[in-house]
C-alpha cells in the first residue's frame, strides 16, 4: 500500500509539473527534481568573494542546480549568468583580470561535483534584463536548449519571471513560445533583513516597470536589443560613456544596497584586489538624486529606473 501511494503521490506531482510547464511557472525543488530540462540558467548577484566562491545566496542558487544535475537520470546543461554587477567595484584575479560572476558560480558547481563538460558561462550581462537577452542569443538559441530552468533567490524570482517570460516571449528567430520556462527561487542565505529591503524596493518598481511598460512597448527581439543599446546605461555606448565619468554615489540606503551585490564586506585571501571605484582624474561627481545610482536625474539612470 505504501508503495502505491508513493507512485500516486509521485504520479500527482509528476501531473502539476507537466500542467505548469505549458506556461512559465514557479516550482519547489522536489517539482523542479522531476522536470526535464534542456538546461538550468543560475542567476549572478553581486561580486563574488573569490574566485572559486560565491556570496551565500548566490551559492544556494548553484548548489541547487548542482543537486539538481546530480538528480537528474539525462543530465542538464548548466549555464551561469553574468560578467557582474554595476553597483560594486569587480574582483580581480592575481593577474589583474576580472573573474567574471558566472566563473565563480561555475566554479562552485564544479566543486560540488558535476562534470565540467556540462557547465557553461554566459559573461556578457550586468543586469537582469542582459542575463535573459544574452542567455537566449548567445547560448539557448544556437544550442538548441527550449526547456530551461532559471533558479535566483527568493526576493529576486519576482523581477526575474517577469523579465524572462518577456524576453524569452519576444518573437525573434524562434518563435513566440518557443521555449518552456520554469523557475526555482532559492534562500537568501547571509542577507540581512536591512540588504534584503534595500532591494526590495527596486525590485518592486522594476518588476511592475516590466510589466506595464517594457514588456508590452518591446514585443520582438530586435526591439529588445535596440532597447538595450540605445537606452540602457550598461549597454548603451552614450550610457556606458557617460557611466564611465562619473563617481559613485551615496546616500541613504546606499551601504545596505552595496553590501547585498557583495560591497563593502570583508575579503578572503584568495580575492586578490578589486577595481578602483573611480579612476584617477575622473570628472567632479555629480550630486546623486537616486541612491546609490550614480545619475544627478532621473532621466540619465538607464539602470535604476528602466531595468
Amino acid at each position: 500500500m505504501g508503495c502505491i501511494m508513493g507512485a500516486l503521490r509521485r504520479a500527482t506531482v509528476i501531473a502539476a509539473v507537466l500542467l505548469h510547464t505549458t506556461s512559465a511557472t514557479i516550482l519547489s525543488f522536489d517539482e523542479a527534481k522531476l522536470l526535464r530540462v534542456d538546461a538550468i540558467l543560475v542567476l549572478g548577484g553581486g561580486a563574488p568573494p573569490a574566485p572559486d566562491a560565491q556570496l551565500p545566496f548566490v551559492a544556494a542558487r548553484c548548489k541547487a542546480a548542482a543537486a539538481l544535475w546530480k538528480a537528474a537520470a539525462k543530465k542538464p546543461k548548466i549555464l551561469t549568468l553574468s560578467a557582474g554587477t554595476a553597483h560594486v567595484p569587480q574582483l580581480l584575479d592575481a593577474r589583474g583580470s576580472v573573474v567574471f560572476e558566472a566563473t565563480a558560480s561555475a566554479a562552485v558547481i564544479i566543486n560540488e561535483g558535476v562534470n565540467s563538460a556540462d557547465v557553461f558561462v554566459e559573461t556578457t550581462s550586468f543586469d537582469t534584463i542582459g542575463n535573459a537577452f544574452y542567455s537566449r542569443n548567445d547560448h539557448c538559441s544556437l544550442a538548441g536548449w527550449r526547456r530551461l530552468l532559471v533558479i535566483t533567490s527568493e526576493f529576486h524570482l519576482a523581477r526575474t519571471k517577469a523579465i524572462f517570460d518577456w524576453v524569452y516571449g519576444a518573437a525573434g528567430a524562434e518563435p513566440s513560445g518557443a521555449y518552456e520556462l520554469s523557475y526555482l527561487g532559492t534562500e537568501d542565505t547571509g542577507l540581512t533583513p536591512a540588504e534584503v529591503s534595500a532591494r526590495k524596493a527596486r525590485e518592486d518598481a522594476s518588476t511592475r516597470n516590466v510589466v506595464s511598460s517594457l514588456e508590452p512597448g518591446y514585443r520582438k527581439l530586435a526591439s529588445v536589443r535596440e532597447f538595450l543599446t540605445t537606452r540602457h546605461d550598461l549597454y548603451s555606448a552614450k550610457g556606458l560613456v557617460a557611466r564611465a565619468a562619473r563617481r559613485a554615489g551615496g546616500g541613504e540606503g546606499a551601504a545596505a544596497w552595496a553590501a547585498s551585490y557583495g560591497g563593502g564586506r570583508p575579503q578572503p585571501a584568495s580575492a586578490v584586489k578589486t577595481t578602483p571605484a573611480v579612476s584617477p582624474g575622473a570628472a567632479t561627481p555629480a550630486k546623486p538624486v537616486c541612491p546609490p545610482c550614480e545619475a544627478a536625474t532621473p532621466a540619465a539612470c538607464g539602470y535604476s529606473f528602466l531595468t
